[in-house]
């Protein structure tokens, strides 16, 4: 299987993020880091910079179901939900879940 190499402006665009958070990231160990494809030049795989991607999303669906309608004798969690945020300032990866509860004040 052959690669799709991506230009750092791609890359950017597919992560969120911009070169400086795009080169924390990689300093950090969050995004891969890109392969020299002549003397000035580097590329990212395209199948590394999804994989990336999808490992975030994998960790917030963990979340999501493990939230998802559960309940205790106080809270009661309604039906979770993930959104794709994109890079943050810190160059984090960002994937929100959103879990909607109720609160019993009978336990305050």
């Amino acid at each position: 299987m052959i690669a799709i190499m991506m230009q750092r402006k791609e890359v950017c665009s597919a992560l969120g993020t911009s070169s400086a958070g795009l080169h924390r990231g990689m300093i950090d160990g969050r995004f891969p880091k890109p392969y020299r494809t002549g003397e000035n030049s580097v590329r990212w795989k395209s199948n590394e910079v999804q994989e990336c991607i999808a490992e975030a999303s994998a960790l917030a669906e963990k979340v999501r179901i493990i939230f998802n309608n559960w309940h205790s004798d106080v809270v009661r969690c309604n039906y979770a939900r993930v959104k794709h945020v994109g890079v943050d300032r810190q160059g984090w990866y960002q994937v929100n879940v959103a879990i909607p509860f109720r609160r019993d004040e009978e336990f305050d």
